[in-house]
Parts: structure tokens; sequence; C-alpha cells
């Protein structure tokens, strides 16, 4: 009802990404698929006419990246491998000219491994195995070497047992 009223409001877009964005989580780890992937789509929605009201907003744009790989999973959770794919593809694009634009950060570094993760459990559910394999070895890099820096973070490092577990299937031959 307030975003009837108030339907420019920039705090009230703001809030209700966030609402649409964690419900999306939570539905998703839940198991219900169509309502999470109601969720994302009003949380896109809201950020792209939240966008158009703050355009010089750097934070927002970080969401949006953010937004746009929790789609790309979304996408793998209606089994659209083929558009997932192509979505995470164009995330780890972007965080790859982030890396280059803002050099060697912990959180460029960071940022991009995990969604090269993210990009090889996609893969690995398209049954694209040499794709994932790619992915997760390039992610574990990025993690160990942020960890030789001293500059892996907990959220990050929770990753590691389960690339490592997932590169020595690829190892493997499976």
């Amino acid at each position: 009802s307030l975003e009837a009223t108030r339907r420019n409001d920039p705090r009230l877009l703001y809030w209700l990404i966030y609402a649409d964005y964690s419900l999306f989580s939570s539905a998703s780890m839940d198991g219900q698929l169509p309502l999470a992937s109601r969720a994302i789509a009003r949380a896109r929605a809201s950020l792209d006419r939240l966008l158009a009201i703050e355009d010089g907003d750097q934070s927002l744009k970080a969401l949006k990246t953010n937004m746009d790989e929790a789609y790309a999973q979304d996408l793998m959770n209606q089994t659209r491998y083929a558009e997932a794919i192509a979505a995470q593809r164009t995330v780890v694009e972007g965080r790859e000219q982030t890396l280059r634009r803002v050099g060697d950060t912990a959180s460029a570094i960071g940022d991009l491994a995990f969604s090269r993760s993210i990009l090889g459990i996609i893969a690995r559910q398209a049954r694209e195995r040499d794709l994932a394999c790619d992915n997760w070895r390039q992610a574990e890099q990025g993690f160990l070497t942020l960890q030789a820096r001293d500059e892996l973070v907990g959220f990050h490092a929770s990753f590691l047992p389960g690339l490592r577990a997932n590169l020595e299937r690829c190892d493997a031959g499976r």
C-alpha cells in the first residue's frame, strides 16, 4: 500500500529491494522456488526503478551485480541452464572489469572468486564439467591468494572445503 502512494520514494524502494532479496534467499534455501522467482523478479524491478532515480549511486550498482548473480541462481533453479550460465558469465565479466579498475583489492579478488564458484555450480548443474572445473580452479586460486595475504574473510573461507571437494571430483574425472 505504501508503494501505491509513494511510488518513487528511494527509501521505500530500497526496503522493498531488501525485503524481496532476503525473501529470495530464504525461499530458495527452503525449496520454495516459485516464491523465490517472484521475489527476485520484484527485487530486480524495484532496483531498476531506484537506479533510474539514483543513477550515480555506486553502492546500488554493486547491489545490482549481486542481484544479477541471484537471478542467475534463480535461472539455475528453474533448470534454465543456458540462460543461467550466460547471466553468470556476465556477472563474472563485470567482476573482472572491477578487478582491473580497482586493482588487486581483497574485496575485488574475493567477489570474483565467489562469482566463479557460483558459475561452477551452475555449470555442474548444466552438466558442463569443463566449465565447472575451470571456474572452480580459478575461484580456489583467488581465495588462496587472499589466504596467503591473510585477507580471506570467513564468508569466503567457508567456500574452500566445498571447492576442494569439487576439484577432487574434477581431478578424478567425475
